[in-house]
């Protein structure tokens, strides 16, 4: 029988020199919770394992994080299952006007609400667009994400959620 996967993703680490942690050490970290086949991806703060039981909460293992490897960070979790069907529901994935290594994903601790949605919007004029899906922010940054203002940060402020984005290339 195979077990269920999950990816934990850690908020901010590894991110100019802020935050260090070791791959390896994270790696070793969720096995002793009775975590198995702990796998990472680079230096990227996202950890795939499996699990015969559910997964442990998102508060636990920021607590196991800074206990053991001493960083505070945030950790969000989804379900393998989860990640295809969020993976396939891309709106800008495949359009002819969009420059695939622009795409990004914000991946939200709990969906925002309706109000943080309705004043929710993109600031400056980089040409930024974005699409609110559940618990995910699909995002298209034209000139890039170094110059934008719709930063992880602002999504964070403006919808009042943790939030971590990764490029669509890491999240395939």
């Amino acid at each position: 029988m195979r077990l269920p996967r999950y990816l934990a993703l850690l908020r901010g680490v590894n991110v100019g020199g802020h935050n260090l942690v070791a791959m390896r050490d994270l790696r070793r970290l969720f096995s002793s919770l009775g975590l198995a086949d702990v796998t990472t991806y680079l230096q990227s703060g996202n950890v795939l394992f499996s699990t015969s039981g559910s997964a442990p909460a998102e508060e636990a293992l920021e607590q196991a994080i800074l206990q053991e490897l001493g960083v505070r960070t945030r950790v969000l979790l989804r379900r393998g299952a989860e990640l295809a069907q969020i993976c396939t529901a891309n709106p800008f994935a495949g359009s002819v006007d969009v420059d695939p290594a622009q795409l990004y994903l914000a991946f939200l601790r709990a969906e925002p609400g309706a109000g943080g949605l309705a004043a929710f919007s993109v600031p400056g004029t980089g040409g930024e667009r974005f699409t609110v899906r559940g618990r995910e922010i699909y995002l298209y940054y034209p000139g890039g994400y170094g110059g934008t203002k719709l930063t992880n940060g602002y999504i964070e402020r403006r919808l009042g959620v943790i939030a971590t984005t990764r490029n669509w290339r890491v999240v395939q």
